[in-house]
């Protein structure tokens, strides 16, 4: 009796572990969020982890960057669209999911659409 309440436990408990990691239940922005939202400067990457996802991935063109959260929340850090910029001025996008230190490249505007 008592092994089975401690495996349900132990299984609730990993369920919610993975809920809360891969970020389920969060809500995205829509398009219209996402555009009008202005664009928060690299300062504001206060642990490092967008610039930590673009060098682990070996993004190129990002002198500088700058990002915007895909989230509901326009603090949200989950998931953002980040525009680099190189020295010569050419500008780069990238959907970046901070945690987990993956990128996706995106060429335009319409790509970035199909992560809302």
């Amino acid at each position: 009796m008592e092994r089975t309440i401690v495996r349900t436990l132990v299984s609730v408990s990993l369920i919610l572990l993975t809920f809360l990691l891969n970020g389920c239940g969060q809500e995205k922005a829509t398009w219209q969020e996402v555009q009008t939202r202005g664009w928060r400067s690299s300062h504001y990457d206060d642990d490092h982890r967008i610039a930590q996802a673009l060098t682990t991935n070996a993004a190129k063109g990002c002198a500088y960057y700058r990002f915007k959260s895909l989230e509901k929340d326009p603090g949200s850090r989950r998931v953002v669209w980040v525009e680099c910029e190189n020295v010569q001025g050419s500008r780069f996008h990238y959907i970046v999911w901070p945690g987990s230190k993956k990128l996706a490249y995106v060429l335009d505007e319409s790509q970035v659409r199909r992560h809302l």
